[in-house]
């Protein structure tokens, strides 16, 4: 019937065969800019995507002849780049051993699929560091759009996206009171926080 061929081709798309008998319907890709997710969205297979783009998050189980022409590309474009314009401070040791703690933020979710900064919701002291990780590689920022009287939300805020998992940023609270937060590119997806610092 109609459906089973339809179904026949979806799944010769997605797997490469023509296996008409599959028992699992295709599964939606996933939206991280990794190899399983952008493989999965150019139907090919992640050997084949990594061959056309070695330097994608997720490539680096590729033979060392591979990987060393990955590592040349990513050295290029580092060197290529321009510098950043808006350095991001970092707490060193001596600001958790002055008291300070840093305190970790994941951002989006592992699988990718939830916009979500976890935990949403943190209570922290003045002195502490808030730091967002990015956890599922699709692009985030983090902009507040409201803090305690005296406090400039943008300088506190990073809104350039960021988009490797791992890659972080971090703000250090020294204003007690209430302050909220969101990621623009997902702000109606309901992509928000809040931190209060006692």
């Amino acid at each position: 019937n109609a459906n089973d061929t339809i179904q026949g081709m979806i799944s010769r798309n997605r797997t490469g065969r023509g296996d008409d008998n599959a028992t699992m319907p295709p599964q939606p890709c996933c939206k991280a800019m990794n190899a399983k997710c952008l493989s999965c969205t150019e139907n090919m297979t992640e050997e084949e995507y990594c061959g056309m783009f070695p330097e994608t998050i997720g490539c680096d189980e590729l033979g060392e002849e591979e990987k060393e022409g990955s590592r040349r590309l990513s050295l290029r474009k580092l060197l290529e780049s321009p510098p950043m314009e808006d350095p991001v401070p970092v707490a060193d040791d001596a600001t958790a051993e002055e008291g300070g703690a840093n305190v970790t933020v994941e951002i989006g979710s592992d699988p990718p699929g939830q916009m979500i900064y976890a935990p949403k919701d943190l209570t922290i002291n003045a002195g502490d560091t808030v730091v967002w990780t990015n956890v599922d590689g699709i692009p985030h920022d983090v902009v507040f759009d409201s803090a305690p009287d005296g406090v400039d939300v943008e300088s506190i805020s990073h809104p350039k996206l960021f988009n490797t998992v791992g890659e972080s940023v971090s703000t250090t609270f020294t204003v007690p009171g209430t302050y909220t937060y969101f990621c623009t590119p997902h702000k109606y997806a309901g992509m928000d926080g809040t931190i209060n610092v006692e």
